[in-house]
């Protein structure tokens, strides 16, 4: 009966408050909405009103929690866009940040006390006093959904009504937030998702080549955040067209993008550039598995842009160069690891990245049997020593081995 009083909804309500209230600096208090309320002729509606049946097991919430959503419910029935109500939100969402209705009401509520409906403009300053708010709730939940989605809607009024450089401020002082949320956890999905559809929105040169350098600073302070990875494929290939002058008008062949196929396709010696840039990845750590697919990425999609119907042969050599080039480093960096393990206890384990990205290009020619005859190896090798996934590799093994005979 401890614990489960202890984790109630009226206990982490009353722990909360008092935080809440200390770190929303400007805003209206609970008790401050409920004397604004009491006495109008809105009547608090209650949570169960017209409910003919008890609930079967009912929710301990704090008295102050109950009153403040029953005069909330009253409020959303008649839709009242007016400041008590603007000062009601606040108090709510000071004891729960995730109530999706309170933060769309109270958008509802903004835009009809300083516009930013439909074409409509936001005092800059009433966008910064709501970010800050938003800001502050999600100090102790940066996963909230609410909130994020919140920054998002007032920062698309701002982008709307601003010029250029207006634009490009904003952005860059919204990314410097979302810089300060991945210092604290450098995984969070929704900041690193907030932070592709700022770059994207205000689509400025200037941001896509920061995205780059900022990927770059996050992949060196830890090689195996995928995420970073992920963002840095983003900048390089959405950022291409940004840094042409458009897309439809650039020149033809493998550049920025493949308007046949609907994607962004890297020009071949960015494409190379990359290729490198994972090399050097994978040789400080051979064992992390984020640089191998980045690699993999960069290059198959050289190989299947090159090999598409109508393609030049000259894309096909090219591509094929570019392949059979890191093939030869990625062999050489195999006999390094041999020759001289980084460890004395791996002296006898092969590097399961390294190899599982060696067999995925050789077996992108199917048409050369010894390409495909080391492939087959490889994977036998893989099978061996990748005990979670030996199965995987004996499938792999039997593919290659069949394709082989079709070449006898």
């Amino acid at each position: 009966m401890v614990l489960v009083d202890s984790f109630s909804a009226g206990a982490l309500e009353r722990r909360a408050l008092p935080r809440c209230r200390r770190l929303v600096g400007g805003y209206s208090s609970t008790r401050a909405a409920r004397g604004q309320l009491e006495g109008s002729s809105r009547a608090a509606r209650g949570q169960l009103e017209g409910s003919k049946e008890p609930p079967v097991c009912s929710i301990s919430y704090a008295p102050e929690f109950v009153q403040a959503h029953d005069y909330l419910r009253a409020l959303l029935r008649s839709d009242e866009r007016s400041q008590r109500a603007l000062d009601l939100t606040t108090a709510c969402l000071e004891m729960n940040p995730a109530n999706y209705t309170v933060w769309h009401y109270r958008r509802r509520i903004l835009t009809t006390l300083h516009g930013g409906g439909v074409g409509g403009e936001m005092d800059e300053e009433v966008i910064d006093k709501d970010l800050e708010f938003a800001d502050t709730l999600g100090g102790t939940n940066p996963k909230n959904y609410q909130l994020w989605y919140h920054r998002r809607a007032l920062l698309e009024i701002r982008f709307r009504n601003a010029n250029q450089g207006g634009r490009v401020e904003a952005a860059q002082k919204e990314l410097g937030y979302v810089d300060k949320i991945l210092e604290d956890d450098s995984k969070n999905y929704h900041a690193w998702s907030h932070r592709q559809w700022i770059v994207r929105t205000v689509n400025n040169p200037q941001l896509w080549k920061s995205e780059v350098d900022y990927s770059h600073s996050k992949i060196l302070d830890d090689p195996r955040n995928n995420s970073a990875w992920n963002q840095r494929w983003f900048a390089t290939h959405e950022g291409q067209i940004a840094l042409s002058s458009a897309a439809s008008e650039g020149p033809t062949g493998n550049t920025c993008n493949d308007l046949k196929g609907g994607r962004v396709i890297l020009p071949l010696d960015v494409a190379a550039e990359e290729a490198h840039y994972a090399l050097c990845g994978a040789k400080l750590d051979p064992y992390n598995e984020s640089p191998w697919r980045y690699l993999i990425g960069v290059l198959m999609e050289q190989w299947r842009f090159a090999q598409r119907e109508g393609n030049e042969v000259e894309n096909v050599t090219n591509a094929t160069n570019l392949i059979t080039d890191n093939i030869a480093q990625i062999r050489e960096m195999k006999q390094s690891l041999e020759d001289q393990p980084p460890a004395p206890d791996l002296a006898s384990v092969p590097c399961v990245s390294l190899i599982s990205a060696l067999v995925d290009l050789l077996e992108i020619f199917v048409q050369n049997k010894g390409l495909l005859e080391e492939a087959s190896t490889l994977c036998r090798t893989l099978a061996e020593v990748d005990y979670v996934r030996r199965k995987y590799w004996r499938k792999r093994e039997q593919d290659v081995r069949s394709q082989i005979e079709t070449l006898n």
